[in-house]
């Protein structure tokens, strides 16, 4: 039997799942495998990976932010250009779901962000579907200039009242102060936010039909190009019975049905997902919250649609298995 020798450096704890993933591989020759978090300020140990046989060796760069091999621009030719690694042997495993121009192969997976999410909650509360009071809620801590920009023009068109928006962290410049910070009651004491950030049985959430989910990362209009994700926002919109509109970066959208999940396209129109105008993009979800506004008996339509939030869940619980990604790691190491 081939020798898999695995290392780690850079975690708090061994990444027992993904080793085990690993180890499950069959490798023909005997192969040298290190594990780097490059997140914890370790380095790796470079003067050791340069006395060592280059062609059964493969360094993986794991992390769970949406990273792609951007983000390791001094990392990845240190690897190749002072250590001789081969550029076909080094991997990124991170949460980034589609990177097409990536220097190295990339394993896209949401398993640890997912797993992480799942254990936070008791389940068995979560397959009633939850009162419906209001078509939407839109909920902004940090600012960022699509969130902001979003807000206002809901604000403008006064969209608001169908709705629950928060946006705790306005800009410098903020148009519209009598109108910011917006809070739901929680929000209010910074240190309550905190303690319940991942709070979903408040009426302001749960009680509505829809979620505006409004990612960190998106493109600027300098053309700064952020890659999709899936985090923990649009986790609670699929076990709180949810609809989801994503205000995120091109593509998001794609990349979360082909993972599965039920996405209502005979609801909402997510043709502004391949928009590639971030600018533009903003207009096409407003145009999508103002549609769903105008719908009635709100109660009725999640009711009839609890089968379908009911898959997501089960979806998003298969999603904290690890062995969902062996087939990419089947196609990284063999071709």
């Amino acid at each position: 039997m081939p020798l898999i020798n695995i290392q780690h450096y850079g975690f708090d704890f061994p990444p027992v799942a993904l080793i085990s993933n690993l180890k499950s591989l069959e490798f023909e020759q005997s192969t040298y495998i290190i594990l780097f978090n490059p997140f914890n300020g370790i380095e790796l140990p470079y003067a050791q990976i340069q006395e060592l046989d280059k062609k059964n060796l493969y360094i993986i760069i794991t992390t769970h932010e949406g990273a792609s091999d951007r983000w390791f621009d001094r990392l990845i030719p240190q690897l190749i250009n002072d250590c001789g690694v081969l550029q076909s042997n080094i991997i990124l495993r991170s949460s980034c779901l589609y990177n097409p121009d990536s220097s190295i192969k990339h394993i896209h997976t949401f398993v640890d962000e997912c797993f992480d999410f799942v254990m936070l909650f008791n389940y068995k509360d979560l397959t009633a579907c939850p009162e419906t009071t209001h078509h939407f809620v839109c909920l902004n801590r940090l600012h960022r200039w699509q969130r902001y920009s979003l807000v206002i023009n809901l604000l403008d068109q006064n969209l608001d009242k169908f709705g629950v928006i928060s946006y705790l962290d306005p800009p410098k410049n903020n148009t519209c102060p009598e109108r910011f910070p917006m809070q739901i009651d929680w929000d209010i004491d910074q240190s309550v936010v905190k303690e319940r950030q991942h709070r979903i049985d408040h009426p302001a959430m749960a009680g509505a039909l829809f979620n505006v989910i409004t990612e960190s990362a998106y493109e600027n209009t300098n053309g700064f190009h952020y890659l999709p994700v899936i985090t923990e926002k649009s986790f609670k919109c699929f076990v709180m019975h949810q609809i989801p509109i994503w205000l995120t970066p091109y593509g998001t959208v794609a990349c979360i049905r082909a993972a599965g999940f039920d996405v209502f396209d005979d609801i909402v129109d997510h043709s502004y997902d391949l928009e590639p105008d971030p600018v533009h993009r903003i207009e096409l979800v407003i145009q999508q919250i103002k549609k769903i506004c105008e719908l009635t008996d709100l109660d009725s339509i999640r009711k009839h649609l609890a089968p379908r939030f009911l898959k997501n869940i089960t979806t998003l619980k298969d999603h904290t298995n690890h062995q969902i990604e062996l087939p990419q790691w089947k196609k990284a190491f063999f071709g």
